[in-house]
């Protein structure tokens, strides 16, 4: 987490820095300064860790520029199984895998035959149903 965090906060202060130093010479007024400080910040920030990521992607070490060279790392640290329900063992000691019920390489043509028969739809076609084909 602390990775993510100081490549988070160095584009911040790199930009707030930048646009205080834009900003020196100017005549406005307390607030125009502040405004314009503000918004050119941001925009510095944006564009130092979009240019910094975009470095990082071709070159690991330019990673460095964020603060840390490393990317951080996420992982979901939620356990597997989070439901509360109890866990049912199947009692599977008496079914036989379907690769080995006798004959299963070699089916009788009548089991074919029935198998067949059964994705047959014989529902009559609508009255003035006329196929497009």
């Amino acid at each position: 987490m602390a990775t993510s965090i100081i490549r988070t906060v160095v584009p911040i202060i790199v930009g707030a820095i930048a646009s205080a130093l834009a900003t020196v010479g100017f005549q406005l007024s307390d607030k125009g300064q502040e405004l314009i400080g503000t918004v050119l910040g941001a925009l510095i920030a944006i564009v130092y860790y979009v240019a910094a990521r975009a470095l990082e992607q071709k070159f690991p070490a330019a990673g460095a520029l964020l603060g840390k060279p490393s990317r951080p790392v996420y992982f979901d640290k939620t356990p597997f199984d989070t439901d509360t329900a109890e866990e049912i063992e199947p009692d599977d000691t008496d079914d036989i895998p379907l690769d080995e019920l006798p004959d299963a390489d070699n089916p009788v043509d009548e089991d074919l035959e029935a198998l067949a028969a059964a994705e047959v739809d014989n529902t009559p076609p609508a009255e003035g149903y006329r196929p497009r084909h």
